[in-house]
């Protein structure tokens, strides 16, 4: 992976004390932020992680996903392959039934209706049915009640099907034909994107990456299409792809009812564009103030994150404070060290610990936990039972630990999923809030997903508070722990659904 050049606020026009002031309000503010880049002139600026998290961790991005599509169809464009005016339907002669007749609207779907979510139906169609592979059918059997380009629904599995296109037109999936058009040219590291059960990439969601490689892309829009000098993509195509192509003005944040492109939104300052995911992963130009910036969170409300940049940071762009008024650079780097996810504020010993180093089996949970044991004096750790199989977790106390549990990864397929997302890579921490109440925080660090745990422990075993303050659905709920008999037939936690994860 290559790096992006450095410079400093000052040196690029930016007051650092705006920086200093963003960063620390998204910390003190717990807005959900993990990790974050400034760029100005294509240089950045400033960054920091949040602990646990790393610059070299890969982030779900969900829909920000749909602009790295938008922009494989574009190269398609550009390599004459297809039309935007081309009909949907064209592209999958043989994937209806014979005889099938599409209905009438779904006949008349255009690349370019399906690209500025204007589709034409009244609700999201359901392509991801249990124990229905077909996602392409799904869609095109789907009623289309209103005419194609009437009115704005938002509509990932559109994207599928623009992915679908891009794979049908290229015989190689979405990510391998922009690996070498766009990710190895802009230098990003390791990369991800989950596909469906017909082979075909998400497209709308399921695109990992690291936070700088988000820049990257921020960079590329910026400059119309080209990165180190080399144009890449016509500029046109940026210049449509991310103007208001469809009005929407019903959302609850006003930063997304600024208008919508070809998979991006717009923002409220002047000419200004993002590519969005859930929970705030955001990669947003700045055309006027030639800046980037990429943001990876875990932020159930995101606007905040948004008017934020905009209150705290724009006002510092072109700002130069007096002599004698200026922050010194070691201030702004101080603190971009310093950042970390909220600890557990407790103690490392309680009277509570007479309770542990013994088996508890848990009630049924959402977490799919089936045992759990603490063991450890000043380096505590937990033993937890998930699927039949047993993973050893270091706390910290005071500080976060890293671990890796003995399940399968977000990336792996696997026929167990517990009821809400979780991932093998975590990091903890923990404390006594109480003479026998223990609390332990886990990050699933490469999501934008953590639990909250506070064990209230008796003599007849625990009463466990779970909370999970960002997701698709929000956790708020109470489990029991007894002592383990060893010859007790473990309880089996019963397979949930698909997990929420994937949008």
């Amino acid at each position: 992976m290559t790096r992006l050049p450095r410079s400093t606020p000052r040196a690029e026009g930016v007051d650092p004390k705006a920086v200093y002031d963003l960063l620390r309000y998204y910390d003190e503010h717990q807005t959900g932020v993990h990790s974050i880049m400034i760029l100005r002139h294509d240089k950045v600026i400033a960054e920091g992680w949040w602990a646990p998290y790393r610059p070299e961790f890969p982030n779900m991005l969900f829909s920000m996903s749909k602009s790295f599509t938008s922009t494989a169809v574009g190269f398609a464009v550009q390599e004459g392959l297809l039309k935007i005016e081309d009909r949907l339907l064209s592209f999958f002669p043989d994937v209806l039934p014979e005889g099938a007749e599409p209905c009438r609207y779904m006949k008349e779907l255009t690349i370019r209706d399906v690209l500025r979510m204007a589709t034409g139906h009244a609700a999201e169609p359901s392509i991801q049915k249990e124990g229905e592979e077909r996602w392409i059918f799904q869609f095109l059997s789907s009623y289309i009640e209103k005419e194609p380009g009437s009115h704005y629904l938002y509509n990932t599995a559109g994207t599928y099907m623009l992915s679908a296109v891009v794979q049908k037109l290229t015989g190689m999936t979405v990510e391998e034909y922009l690996t070498p058009r766009l990710f190895e040219p802009l230098g990003f590291g390791s990369h991800r994107w989950e596909k469906s059960p017909e082979g075909v990439t998400a497209g709308g969601f399921g695109l990992n990456l690291c936070t700088e490689d988000v820049a990257k892309f921020g960079v590329f829009l910026r400059n119309r299409g080209s990165f180190g000098g080399k144009q890449l993509l016509s500029p046109g195509w940026i210049d449509e792809a991310t103007a208001k192509q469809m009005e929407y003005t019903e959302h609850m944040n006003i930063d997304s009812r600024q208008g919508y492109g070809y998979q991006f939104w717009r923002c409220q300052p002047a000419q200004s564009y993002r590519a969005a995911g859930a929970f705030a992963q955001f990669c947003i130009v700045l055309p006027e103030q030639e800046m980037v910036v990429a943001v990876t969170s875990g932020a159930q409300d995101t606007q905040p994150v948004l008017t934020a940049l905009w209150e705290i940071l724009l006002p510092g762009v072109g700002r130069i404070a007096p002599e004698g008024e200026r922050m010194p650079d070691t201030a702004l780097e101080g603190l971009s060290r310093s950042l970390t996810m909220p600890l557990v504020q407790g103690q490392n010993d309680a009277p509570g610990k007479r309770f542990w180093n013994r088996a508890y089996q848990i009630s049924g949970n959402v977490l799919g936990w089936e045992r759990i044991e603490f063991t450890g004096g000043a380096a505590p750790s937990m033993k937890v039972m998930i699927d039949g199989v047993e993973s050893t977790v270091p706390l910290g106390c005071g500080e976060w630990k890293d671990s890796v549990l003995n399940t399968p990864s977000l990336a792996d397929p696997r026929p167990f999923r517990p009821a809400v997302p979780t991932d093998n890579m975590v990091s903890c921490c923990c404390g006594w809030t109480a003479d026998d109440v223990f609390e332990v925080r886990v990050i699933y660090n490469q999501t934008p997903f953590d639990d909250r745990l506070e064990f209230f422990f008796d003599e007849y075993g625990f009463r466990l508070r779970h909370r999970r303050k960002t997701g698709f659905h929000l956790v708020d709920e109470t489990y029991f722990g007894r002592p383990a008999l060893e010859t007790a037939p473990q309880e089996k936690q019963v397979a949930a659904p698909k997990a929420e994860f994937r949008f």
